[in-house]
């Protein structure tokens, strides 16, 4: 079953905290919300030389803010299953917000989210073929209702 509220909000935040030296010095991301809301939120500074004279507070370039429950709510899938994909669902989640506003791809081209069931959670990586980048793993708690 897909998670909300505040187990959300700290899922996506573990996830932060595990990403936080790959993610481009110039993109701030963070995870706000209260109640069942939770909203990942990332914004990219502009250099000096992007601000106008006329538009001074510029120095946001670019911004993306999404209002989500994360992971599938499909009932009667195993415990396991639900909380791998709800995992994919939110790193996901937090590769594509960086991306919009780095306005590349990120972490790099042809990354794509893999996780896998472990003993002890959820393991997280970004894949391109060739490369992986170890991200963490996600207790099972902390992915299912």
């Amino acid at each position: 079953m897909a998670v909300r509220g505040p187990k959300a909000r700290a899922l996506l935040q573990a996830l932060l905290d595990a990403v936080s030296g790959p993610v481009p010095d110039d993109v701030d991301i963070a995870v706000t919300g209260h109640g069942r809301g939770c909203h990942p939120q990332a914004s990219r500074l502009a250099a000096p030389s992007q601000i106008s004279r006329e538009n001074a507070l510029g120095g946001v370039i670019s911004g993306a803010s999404a209002s989500l429950g994360l992971g599938p709510w499909v009932p009667f899938r195993p415990p396991k299953v639900a909380a791998k994909l709800t995992v994919q669902d939110a790193l996901e989640t937090i590769q594509d917000t960086i991306s919009a506003v780095a306005r590349s791809p990120w972490p790099g081209p042809d990354y794509k989210v893999r996780v896998d069931a472990q003993p002890s959670g959820v393991r997280t990586c970004f894949d391109n073929g060739e490369q992986q980048i170890e991200v963490t793993t996600i207790a099972y708690d902390l992915a299912s209702e």
